[in-house]
């Protein structure tokens, strides 16, 4: 299981997150520095997106793909989501407008995001987080609104 650090404000509602506990106090630092508002750290556990994705095809009883066929159900998860797009256009004429109505853009996201988390033996984030440390950008590094 991951740990993230959400920086809480004085009301208790979340403000920032880190991927460390060293850049969430880095933030809060800057904050009371800044803003002389009063902080605190709040470590959530949270489970790989393949770990995710696993427990949901067991709960819902679906077939397990293998990483080969869920890159391939990736694919076509990209294509309901540009269908549901488009399906948003009214200038289109759609031949069977009854499959398209209850299309959501960001659930069909959501499915090309959970085949990918199947589509390899690996922690999804931790392959984000080793290509973005490769661009030079550290995941650890405190995420805030000003950059």
């Amino acid at each position: 299981m991951n740990e993230v650090y959400v920086v809480m404000n004085e009301d208790a509602e979340p403000c920032f997150v880190a991927f460390s506990y060293e850049g969430a106090e880095v933030l809060v630092q800057r904050l009371i520095k800044t803003i002389g508002i009063y902080c605190q750290i709040v470590p959530v556990k949270s489970e790989s997106l393949g770990a995710h994705a696993i427990r949901y095809i067991h709960k819902a009883k679906k077939v397990m793909p293998s990483l080969r066929d869920a890159q391939d159900w990736m694919i076509t998860e990209m294509g309901e989501m540009v269908d549901a797009r488009l399906s948003l256009n009214k200038e289109w004429v759609r031949n069977n407008p009854e499959k398209h109505k209850n299309s959501s853009v960001d659930e069909e996201i959501a499915d090309v995001v959970l085949m990918a988390a199947l589509a390899t033996d690996q922690d999804v984030l931790e392959i984000m987080n080793e290509k973005m440390k490769r661009k030079g950008w550290d995941p650890a590094d405190p995420i805030s609104p000003n950059g």
